[in-house]
């Protein structure tokens, strides 16, 4: 599972929306282009894709945070995926390994 500490990323972003709501009502605004900034120079080095990728199609469109959670959420998912496809691969990998093994 991916984590921001100890927090998935899922949680460690509705956990930041939450805190922004409350400045609202406390009269604060947030820019969710601050916001944005903010958690990706906070992601982990796994994301660099993400943030990459991100950064470049800013250029021409500004995303509200909803848009941006959307887009990270469905890269952690990706993350997740290709997690589970390599323990896979190693498992059958090491299965093979373990069938073709012939003492000297």
């Amino acid at each position: 599972m991916l984590t921001k500490g100890g927090k998935t990323y899922s949680t460690h972003l509705n956990t930041t929306r939450s805190l922004i709501d409350q400045l609202v009502v406390a009269g604060k605004h947030v820019d969710d282009q601050n916001l944005i900034n903010f958690l990706l120079i906070n992601l982990q080095s796994s994301y660099t894709p993400f943030v990459t990728s991100f950064n470049f199609a800013s250029q021409d469109t500004e995303f509200t945070f909803e848009d941006f959670q959307t887009k990270l959420l469905g890269f952690e998912n990706v993350l997740k995926i290709n997690q589970l496809l390599l323990q896979i691969m190693t498992t059958l990998f090491l299965l093979h390994v373990n069938q073709n093994y012939q003492p000297l």
